[in-house]
């Protein structure tokens, strides 16, 4: 018996291992040696690589155009995941407190992150911020904030922050959702306990939702920074032409292996780009360990 379960186990392993081998560990190999190499195109036979080393590396640490990405970068994580964590963390404690619809309100708040990244674009620069007919425009004329109603929400001064704003819409009822199935996991009989012993909803949250939701909101965390790390069809969809404001290294990366401009933002190498997706892998997999080191994992007994 022990003979065919061992067998069982390592014929039910062969086929995972094979495609995590074939599409994981081989692109994985082969960016981070392309990354080394400076090819005008996909197609070119590895004999026509030409070696560089790490210049591609040097090339893009010295770019003021792929420095101005991280920045881009850092900026969407951190206002971004402000407004996403704490808004999707109110939402799912209000659903969870026993308010009438629950299933009305969650399906309502997490039906924007069905709709496609273009559909969420033209509605938002199309039907909201149009400074002609769109709903910013009719609700600050009927405020009689005239000055608000003639704002382009869409030319290069407020392009970063409408695009953030519109983004966040669709991705709040995705966390909040992952945050509701940990709270709704926590006994009903602490809330009860600790409301006899005095203590208000303040201090029931930060005292019992907030510790037992701590891997979850890690999960959340997680999942932000990877899909921040990411962060490539709104830029490309959002900026304007030649645009800056909106650039980051992914958007960087697609415009450099892509591209057939020869500006500094668009010079098409193909090994470049290879080398910002190893520097991307790089800091997802650190962002990674260091929210495992930063919010440890805890056993609690209840």
């Amino acid at each position: 018996m022990k003979k065919q379960n061992r067998r069982f186990i390592i014929l039910s392993l062969i086929p995972p291992i094979f495609c995590f081998l074939v599409w994981t560990v081989y692109p994985t190999l082969r960016c981070i040696i392309q990354s080394c190499f400076a090819m005008p195109n996909m197609t070119v036979p590895v004999s026509q690589w030409q070696w560089v080393g790490l210049q591609n590396y040097k090339d893009l640490y010295e770019s003021s155009v792929f420095m101005m990405s991280f920045t881009t970068l850092g900026k969407i994580w951190l206002y971004g995941g402000v407004i996403c964590l704490s808004v999707s963390l109110l939402f799912a404690t209000i659903l969870t407190s026993g308010v009438l619809g629950k299933k009305f309100w969650r399906s309502l708040i997490y039906l924007p992150n069905t709709i496609s990244a273009v559909a969420m674009v033209n509605m938002w620069s199309l039907y909201i911020y149009n400074n002609k007919f769109g709903m910013l425009k009719k609700i600050f004329s009927s405020l009689g904030m005239e000055k608000l109603a003639e704002v382009n929400w869409t030319d290069t001064e407020h392009m970063f922050g409408s695009m953030l704003v519109a983004y966040c819409f669709g991705y709040i009822g995705y966390l909040m959702l992952i945050m509701i199935a940990a709270m709704d996991g926590i006994p009903k009989d602490l809330y009860e306990s600790a409301f006899l012993d005095g203590a208000n909803a303040w201090v029931r949250f930060w005292r019992i939702t907030m510790p037992l939701i701590t891997e979850t909101f890690r999960t959340c965390l997680t999942y932000w920074t990877l899909g921040t790390i990411g962060f490539f069809i709104w830029s490309q969809l959002w900026s304007r032409s030649q645009d800056l404001a909106l650039m980051t290294p992914a958007l960087y990366m697609y415009n450099s292996t892509f591209a057939n401009s020869s500006t500094d933002v668009l010079v098409k190498n193909i090994g470049r780009g290879c080398a910002i997706a190893v520097i991307m892998m790089l800091m997802a997999m650190f962002a990674h360990l260091l929210f495992n080191v930063i919010l440890k994992e805890r056993k609690y007994e209840y």
